[in-house]
């Protein structure tokens, strides 16, 4: 379910994001703000003119289809570890799209599991962290009450209390 996104501001001057076509980039920010917590939503080309082009009627689902294309071959060529990377995958015959970093750049206050498949572990790389990672207690290591750390990660994660 789209929720509200964080869009850092290197989005707008990133390499490879900058070699995407206006409409391209309008593409993957509406992907951004159309996936659902774990960074996964519909990939047919009809639900996408719907949900980011709604309003565009110079685009049919067909246009969707070949600019969801062209953003994915390109995407190909992006490092793994790309913040913003996007991938496809197909289960029982209907597409998807996936972002395999979201961890890296969403954080949501409060996830909701996600209702659309996983991604087929094989063929799609995953490289960000764990969505409902474990956390221990944080004053074990003098954090105190507003840091938390990720189990096996031995690193402070700091809560915003404003979201709290």
């Amino acid at each position: 379910m789209p929720r509200r996104r964080m869009i850092g501001p290197e989005v707008w001057t990133d390499y490879y994001i900058s070699a995407l076509t206006r409409d391209e980039r309008l593409f993957l920010v509406g992907s951004l703000g159309n996936a659902d917590d774990e960074g996964r939503l519909n990939g047919q080309p009809a639900y996408l003119k719907a949900s980011i082009f709604m309003y565009d009627d110079d685009l049919t689902a067909a246009c969707t289809k070949d600019i969801r294309d062209s953003v994915l071959k390109k995407m190909s060529t992006w490092p793994t570890t790309h913040p913003y990377k996007l991938l496809y995958y197909d289960v029982g015959g209907a597409t998807y799209l996936v972002f395999p970093n979201w961890y890296d750049q969403q954080k949501p206050s409060h996830p909701t599991k996600s209702k659309l498949p996983e991604p087929p572990p094989e063929p799609l790389p995953i490289f960000s962290r764990e969505p409902h990672e474990e956390l221990t207690n944080p004053s074990a290591l003098g954090q105190g009450s507003i840091g938390q750390v990720r189990s096996g990660q031995g690193r402070a994660v700091q809560r915003d209390r404003r979201a709290l």
